[in-house]
């Protein structure tokens, strides 16, 4: 029998095994190439924390988790989870209150930079991404700013959460304009009780009701700050009461009136909000289109022909051209923008409904047959990347699109994924910039949603004025004062739409489904 092998022997094998390993099953071990359309970077997100959710809640309307960049290299994750919920002695019923886990997160290691979790009082939208980073929180009627990647690279707390708005109302509806330089915050308004006394009734209270929203709106901007990243400065614009809930397609400098032509026309016109009116293209749709700007001077309209499962998108500019159509198959709920103005770009994401019948309002997992997010270049329509969410969340917030429009984020099937998309080409840059030259000049004016329609049309008669009286807005933090207008902010009925002069010029591009102008 051999004596075993001495150390010192020992020792030179190994060493050409590991020279030699590369060569062998050990190849096998190295990192597949990348095929195209494969993200760059998946994380697990089990580790974390992140665990399932109820389908019932996701497609119910509840926003159960978001995903969002807080730079190009952090991710700000943020979740429902488990845990003790305290108890709050403020008499506000605690059937809908949750914990959400808040992490930084680095990419591409994914690494846990930092952690907080949040007591919310409902199961609604609860953050909005600002610019430059920062983002807006939102629990119950409090609204506060967060600065993760910057308050962490100073060694301070990433979650700490400055001031921003408190409000008297219930939050109903937040929205921010591409590049996040205009803020609207629709609130519920509570019916007022209202007395009335006569002989046979000595004492009856109803409550009057119109109107039932208030748009507060506040144009933000970014002061440079020589000790560290810009500085948000936010003033009241003006304040508008509406009948409901709406989604105003606005900017700082206007927003988007929209008129009925005929049956299948509609008009777009863009009204400044210091009453300048300039007549874009129109749009041949069968239903009320629906117009979101992509940048401060073009948008998307989402259209159909005929039926509901026959939608268009079609993008516009201020200098009145219709530069493209897409047909989309399938019928669809809940379209949501994402938008990186300074590449040009729009991530459009949109939920498939399978059953021929539904109720929007009671849908189950069952109905839904899947959500896609389409990347797109905003001057031609070109589709840079198609991909599919798991889970489905109606409310959106499962994706997001960079600043710099080169990268998208989504959850998929348990995993943080993100995706590189193309630079932008020469002819990209060149429109990018063409765009921007298309600008409204700003304006401080008050933002009213007045629509100023040519004198010699008498149909124009100017929109109604709402019963809701004007509240000047909390005052805030030094750093984000807002200042309330001196006078009293004009208020009206927005989304109500009147009929123009007459007909203009047919829209400048038809897809292959439109053949020949509509009729008039």
């Amino acid at each position: 029998m051999k004596p075993p092998p001495s150390s010192s022997t020992l020792r030179p094998l190994l060493w050409l095994m590991l020279l030699l390993a590369p060569m062998s099953g050990w190849a096998d071990a190295a990192p597949k190439p990348l095929k195209p359309g494969d993200p760059v970077t998946s994380i697990p997100l089990e580790p974390l924390g992140f665990l399932g959710m109820p389908a019932a809640q996701l497609v119910g309307g509840a926003t159960m988790f978001t995903v969002h960049f807080a730079d190009n290299t952090h991710i700000l994750l943020t979740f429902n989870s488990r845990g003790l919920i305290p108890r709050l002695n403020d008499g506000v019923p605690q059937t809908d209150d949750r914990l959400i886990t808040a992490l930084l997160v680095e990419l591409p290691t994914g690494n846990v930079l930092a952690r907080t979790t949040w007591h919310t009082r409902d199961r609604d939208q609860y953050l909005w991404p600002l610019a430059h980073g920062l983002f807006l929180l939102r629990i119950q009627a409090k609204l506060s700013v967060i600065d993760p990647v910057h308050s962490f690279a100073i060694g301070g707390d990433a979650f700490h959460a400055q001031p921003f708005l408190q409000l008297d109302q219930r939050i109903g509806y937040i929205s921010l304009s591409p590049g996040g330089d205009l803020l609207c915050v629709e609130t519920i308004v509570p019916p007022h009780p209202v007395s009335q006394t006569t002989d046979a009734t000595p004492q009856v209270v109803h409550f009057d009701t119109q109107p039932t929203a208030e748009l507060r709106f506040y144009r933000l901007a970014f002061v440079a700050s020589d000790s560290g990243p810009p500085q948000l400065r936010a003033q009241a614009a003006g304040q508008v009461g509406a009948r409901s809930l709406i989604r105003v397609a606005a900017t700082a400098e206007g927003f988007l009136d929209i008129l009925k032509e005929s049956n299948r026309t509609w008009l777009f016109d863009f009204q400044s909000h210091a009453g300048k009116r300039m007549e874009l293209a129109p749009f041949d749709t069968t239903c009320a289109p629906s117009p979101y700007f992509v940048s401060r001077t073009e948008f998307i309209a989402l259209g159909c022909r005929g039926s509901d499962t026959r939608v268009m998108l079609s993008g516009f500019n201020l200098r009145g051209e219709q530069p493209w159509i897409q047909v989309l198959a399938g019928q669809q709920i809940s379209p949501i923008l994402v938008t990186a103005p300074d590449a040009g770009r729009f991530a459009f994401s949109r939920i498939l409904v399978s059953g021929s019948y539904y109720d929007i309002q009671n849908l189950i997992p069952e109905e839904l047959s899947g959500q896609e997010i389409q990347v797109i270049q905003n001057h031609d329509g070109r589709v840079l990347l198609h991909v599919q969410p798991s889970p489905i969340q109606r409310t959106g917030q499962n994706f997001d699109l960079s600043a710099d429009g080169l990268n998208l984020t989504i959850i998929r099937n348990g995993n943080l994924e993100v995706y590189r998309l193309p630079e932008l080409t020469a002819k990209d840059n060149e429109q990018v910039k063409r765009a921007a030259a298309d600008m409204v000049e700003k304006s401080e004016a008050r933002i009213g949603l007045m629509s100023k329609r040519p004198a010699s049309n008498p149909k124009a008669a100017p929109l109604p004025s709402s019963p809701v009286p004007t509240a000047p807005p909390s005052a805030l933090e030094p750093a984000m004062t807002i200042n309330a207008p001196s006078s009293t902010v004009p208020k009206a009925n927005a989304g109500d739409a009147q009929p123009d002069d007459g007909p203009r010029t047919p829209p400048s591009l038809y897809g292959p489904d439109y053949p020949k102008n509509p009729k008039k």
